[in-house]
């Protein structure tokens, strides 16, 4: 493309007067043609012209929590991938606090230009504004661009603690209202919701002790200081003869668990599953987008057995869920979370 720029700004210095100058009937026909091109090739709004490039620099991933967690494991493992096909680093970074209100605000508000991303889940687009109104976001601030994972929530104690599965966990629970403790990595998490769902359901009064993360809420029952922890990794218990994993969270078996039961297993309707979803700011274009899930299937295509392995080694039931339709799931969810906040806000 041939673009011309004027050498000199209007009321500026005029071009000297030389031999120089003088006209050249070949350099005056030649800027005329390059002239003629210019004026035919169609002008690309501001939009456009990052969609053509995207990406020239490298790609942040924002996760909401430390580091450790499943969507902290899961972008890491999937990041390189995403690389090969998009041509530039996808940087993973932690962006940590207050239930995941820090990094997901932190996306939300960033420049609508694809290079700043967010591992999302119904704790970061639907409970967290919901239970914190000064979050200074909502679900409709993101773009959806794909669904990943699926994950579910698991429920354990000591191993010699005096309950050794759920039904005699909740009896001494009724035996003591509001006694029994339970660690979850942060009010409105998926992790509280899954209890509270629980708790409600059985008619047992459990205290609710949040910490920042999961590996915090694990190490708090470890160490004696809560009677139960909520977690969203099995992985984290593996081969840990002092941890008993009572039940899952989840509606079905758990193909990367499958000896850990379910509250449907012990007669509960409960059941809690969440997503991996990522998301970014609201406004990104559409071809911005595409080339972002595009890379997703790509290597999704390439390397699924890989990504299948890698992804059930690190808990999470592969999926692949386009972004309009988990937009949708988001929106048919929030009123369901909206229901459950004050139970939640009582459980402080």
């Amino acid at each position: 493309m041939v673009v011309c720029r004027r050498p000199y700004a209007e009321g500026g210095p005029s071009i000297p007067s030389t031999e120089e100058n003088a006209v050249n009937p070949i350099r005056t026909r030649f800027l005329a043609m390059a002239l003629g091109v210019a004026a035919a090739m169609p002008l690309l709004s501001p939009a456009q012209a990052v969609a053509e490039e995207f990406p020239t620099r490298p790609i942040e991933v924002i996760v909401p929590f430390p580091p450790g967690g499943t969507s902290d494991l899961t972008a890491r493992f999937l990041a390189d991938r995403w690389s090969e096909f998009l041509g530039q680093p996808v940087i993973v970074v932690n962006k940590p606090g207050a239930a995941s209100a820090v990094g997901a605000s932190f996306v939300a508000n960033a420049k609508p230009d694809g290079y700043t991303l967010l591992v999302a889940s119904e704790t970061s687009l639907l409970s967290v504004p919901t239970m914190q109104p000064d979050a200074g976001y909502d679900r409709n601030d993101f773009t959806y661009l794909f669904a990943y994972g699926a994950g579910a929530i698991v429920f354990s104690t000591q191993a010699d603690a005096a309950w050794k599965t759920l039904p005699e966990f909740i009896e001494a629970a009724k035996a003591s209202p509001g006694e029994m403790t339970y660690a979850s990595y942060g009010i409105g998490t998926m992790g509280n919701f899954a209890a509270e769902l629980l708790w409600r359901e059985a008619g047992v009064d459990v205290t609710h002790i949040p910490y920042k993360s999961s590996p915090e809420a694990n190490s708090a029952m470890l160490g004696g200081h809560v009677d139960l922890s909520v977690s969203s990794r099995v992985g984290a218990f593996a081969d840990n003869d002092d941890v008993n994993i009572l039940v899952s969270s989840a509606g079905d078996t758990m193909p990367y668990a499958p000896d850990i039961p379910t509250m449907k297993d012990f007669g509960f309707e409960t059941s809690l599953s969440y997503l991996n979803i990522i998301v970014g700011p609201a406004g990104i274009p559409d071809d911005v987008k595409k080339k972002l899930v595009d890379a997703h299937k790509q290597a999704y295509e390439k390397y699924k057995d890989e990504i299948d392995s890698g992804l059930l080694n690190l808990e999470q039931t592969p999926v692949l869920i386009e972004g309009d339709e988990v937009a949708e799931l988001m929106a048919e969810r929030e009123q369901w979370f909206k229901d459950l906040a004050p139970q939640m806000s009582a459980a402080k």
